[in-house]
């Protein structure tokens, strides 16, 4: 699949989970993204983790200049 065409299916996905108030995480486990999304691992995807992992050293720092 391409950049674009994945670009697509989560564009799609994402305007249905808001106009019905679904979790887009719901959506895909459903299989709402066809074979685009089959065998995608849910867990891995929406693991927060490694985004936030430096948020309580950084929340340190701001309140030492603070």
């Amino acid at each position: 699949m391409t950049r674009d065409d994945a670009y697509r299916v989560v564009q799609r996905l994402a305007q249905r989970a808001l106009d019905t108030r679904t979790q887009l995480r719901d959506l895909l486990a459903a299989g709402e993204g066809g074979e685009a999304t089959a065998g995608l691992d849910l867990e891995t995807t929406f693991d927060y983790a490694p985004y936030v992992r430096y948020a309580d050293e950084i929340v340190g720092r701001v309140d030492e200049i603070a």
